[in-house]
């Protein structure tokens, strides 16, 4: 794609004492500074790095990298255990794909992708504090998802302390390091595909039913209703409390009254638990955004998949997914930037494609976040059916792909970077 990259150069990043990324207004639209000068927004990331990519992509201008990390375990294999059981941490593969972005460029501006999930023995030893789903029959059990593996789940406040301790270890790691300088920010991924989905999301079995999650959706019911009348009124249920309130079943949120709306009438114990549900995505991430801007002196960019209000509209998981609360994560000051994949729908080939953002952008831009296109459409090259998730025939239908995403990122002023999934 050297087309595509040559079209918006970026500029050098010197070499600084000390390095501080910031989103500020340049010409009206959230911008990135990297010590106080704007950038152009092109970036590359990879599931697998190799240095010859890096290469490639440093030799046609791109200064922005990306490679997956975790401070604890990562949930689809992204990256190597790092929390070992005994207590002990190895960060050795982040060390490793640092350095080849830095063979290829001593001056890169870098921010690791963190997947926050939770080692396997973690998970055993906290049997309450993992994600419990029900199925259509009313079965519960662990959410095995990624291989078989168990979820930790957002409401656990171990978990929370654990993954910001963990973060700890890894900045404490990364301030450290030859290549502190070079790190401009960090991205957080955690959920279903690593993008703040519901762990469950694309399964048949919905979550979460775990203690955890049953203690913290009763304390945002206190904090919502006040007094067992309040909640009462609301639930048309005499019998329910505050203390007592059960979180509902999965044929009552399979089943809406009207298509995907719910009556509140009859329905509001349903509604308020997906309200809650995307209040406690945010306020999770929010928790731990906070803690990782203060251990980087808030000098970095911390950021995250977030806000695909038109991507999962339409769907039982836009009100699963967690991702309602858009409001609250715009006005949440630790986080600096949100991003998705370039949306999903219409990505037809040839002309009948059209590019656009899984959210609001304007809305995001509004509240001064910066808005990362994570363009994600297969090549012609990729080993998939033509048509997969945009998929051209050829070359040129490649070129056509990636013009029309170069335009609309230009267009609606936001910063792109090019993923390369080929490999997972």
């Amino acid at each position: 794609m050297k087309f595509l990259l040559l079209m918006v150069p970026l500029l050098s990043l010197a070499a600084f004492a000390e390095t501080i990324a910031e989103v500020k207004l340049h010409h009206g639209v959230p911008t990135l500074f990297i010590n106080s000068e704007p950038r152009k927004g092109m970036g590359f990331g990879a599931y697998s790095p190799s240095n010859e990519v890096f290469k490639e992509f440093n030799d046609v201008g791109v200064e922005l990298f990306s490679i997956c990390a975790t401070p604890t375990d990562s949930g689809y294999n992204l990256s190597p255990m790092a929390w070992q059981e005994d207590g002990s941490y190895d960060f050795s593969i982040l060390d490793q794909r640092v350095a080849m972005i830095l063979h290829a460029n001593p001056k890169a501006g870098i921010y690791p992708r963190l997947n926050l999930h939770a080692p396997p023995w973690w998970c055993d030893a906290h049997p309450d504090d993992v994600v419990i789903a029900e199925g259509p029959d009313g079965q519960r059990g662990p959410l095995l998802h990624s291989g078989g593996r168990k979820a930790p789940s957002w409401a656990s406040e171990i978990w929370r302390q654990d993954t910001i301790r963990s973060l700890q270890k890894l900045l404490e790691h990364v301030q450290a390091s030859p290549y502190a300088d070079n790190i401009i920010g960090y991205q957080l991924g955690s959920g279903s595909t690593e993008e703040w989905i519901s762990w469950e999301d694309h399964q048949q079995r919905w979550g979460d039913y775990s203690p955890a999650n049953l203690r913290k959706f009763r304390d945002w019911l206190r904090m919502t209703y006040k007094t067992d009348d309040t909640l009462r009124r609301a639930w048309k249920d005499e019998t329910v409390t505050l203390a007592t309130a059960a979180l509902p079943r999965h044929a009552q949120r399979a089943n809406a009254m009207a298509g995907s709306f719910r009556d509140p009438q009859k329905e509001q114990q349903v509604i308020d638990f997906y309200i809650y549900t995307s209040w406690l995505t945010v306020d999770t991430l929010s928790e731990i955004a906070h803690a990782l801007k203060d251990f980087c002196g808030r000098k970095k960019l911390v950021g995250a998949y977030y806000g695909y209000l038109l991507q999962l509209c339409g769907e039982e998981r836009q009100q699963n997914g967690g991702h309602n609360a858009l409001t609250a994560m715009l006005n949440c000051p630790d986080i600096d930037f949100l991003c998705s994949p370039t949306s999903y729908f219409f990505r037809q080939v040839g002309g009948a494609g059209t590019s656009h953002f899984m959210a609001p952008i304007d809305s995001i831009k509004l509240h001064g976040k910066l808005w990362f296109n994570e363009n994600d459409i297969r090549t012609s090259l990729t080993p998939c059916p033509v048509g997969a998730w945009g998929k051209p025939e050829n070359v040129e239908g490649d070129l056509l792909q990636q013009r029309k995403e170069l335009a609309s990122v230009l267009v609606h002023g936001t910063f792109q970077y090019w993923f390369d999934v080929a490999t997972i």
